[in-house]
């Protein structure tokens, strides 16, 4: 009796960091935007930017791959929601 062929299974659920620095780069944009309104209000608008553009890349790079004798190589994306 021969025992069944086990399928490996990675799952990857951080953002690499080329994500992250695009979300703060993005937040420094809307800040940017907001300058003219004051110090401050740049400042609130670049740290709720950086955040929500942070919060969107980890939620879109969980990744799942299956490999292994039998199962066909994939990679899909996991929803969090």
């Amino acid at each position: 009796m021969t025992r069944p062929a086990t399928i490996a299974y990675d799952e990857r659920l951080t953002a690499p960091r080329t994500w992250r620095l695009i979300a703060a780069l993005f937040g420094l944009a809307v800040g940017l935007v907001f300058l003219p309104y004051g110090v401050v209000a740049a400042l609130i608008t670049l740290v709720a930017g950086a955040c929500l553009a942070g919060v969107w890349a980890t939620t879109m790079c969980s990744k799942a791959r299956k490999h292994g004798p039998g199962a066909h190589t994939e990679r899909t994306s996991v929803p969090s929601w």
